[in-house]
């Protein structure tokens, strides 16, 4: 994931921004359960910091419009991120990572259209 903000903020020049650094920012956080909102708040429980964030919002383009109208800014995934070419996109320090999981019933079970998915999911994450 990456820190996502308006070019115009005070840290849009930096190679990396810390998690520390985010504890004074107007975040937007997501959805309880979703795996960016785990993946913050655990970050921010390592550095012993409530996370607290100012949105909640439960889609990447609203959140993209908030961090665009300098409300705040947010930790994104880097695919999300690089749909907002406008917005600046700096890599986390400690990187924040979550994990996608696919499930089935059995292998043997798994339909052709599901095994291509899969395989493209890898493939794009690979190229991350």
């Amino acid at each position: 994931m990456v820190f996502v903000c308006a070019p115009s903020h005070p840290l849009a020049n930096r190679a990396q921004v810390d998690i520390a650094d985010l504890i004074a920012e107007e975040l937007i956080g997501f959805p309880t359960g979703w795996g960016i909102r785990r993946s913050v708040d655990t970050a921010f429980a390592t550095i012993g910091a409530p996370p607290r964030p100012t949105y909640e919002v439960a889609d990447y383009a609203i959140a993209a419009e908030f961090i665009r109208h300098r409300l705040a800014t947010a930790a994104l995934p880097l695919s999300a991120a690089g749909r907002f070419p406008d917005l600046r996109a700096i890599a986390l320090n400690p990187p924040l990572t979550w994990t996608l999981s696919i499930a089935s019933a059995s292998p043997q079970y798994i339909s052709r259209a599901a095994s291509v998915l899969a395989d493209a999911l890898v493939d794009h994450v690979a190229d991350q």
